[in-house]
């Protein structure tokens, strides 16, 4: 009987750590850049291409700005990054050194 209680006393404590293992691996922490896309007049810039790199990774992400010029790109991992924003008949906008907590979201507005 005293094995037993052992053996299960030692199940459940390998359950419960492969479960506190399992768990804090699912935990992503991204963050987010947004902003607003303008002309040289203000109104905003519809369907300008956002690409933002992680400088550290190379690994690039491309967002297109809404109807009104705003643009939201998410899923992004802590680090530094550049930002990119063209659209035809605009000069293409780059800024870079752009740092990036976690859960962080970080606002960048263009000016074509």
């Amino acid at each position: 009987m005293k094995f037993m209680k052992i053996f299960r006393a030692m199940c459940f404590s390998l359950l419960f750590t492969m479960l506190v293992v399992v768990s804090a691996n699912a935990q992503n922490i991204t963050s987010t850049l947004v902003g607003q896309v303008n002309d040289p007049s203000g109104s905003g810039v519809p369907n300008a291409q956002i690409t933002i790199t992680n400088v550290n990774t190379g690994i690039s992400t491309v967002g297109i700005t809404s109807s009104t010029g705003f643009y939201s790109v998410s899923g992004l991992q802590p680090g530094t990054y550049a930002v990119a924003a063209s659209v035809p008949g605009f000069s293409t906008f780059k800024e870079s050194g752009i740092a990036v907590s976690s859960t962080e979201a970080v606002r960048i507005d263009i000016a074509l």
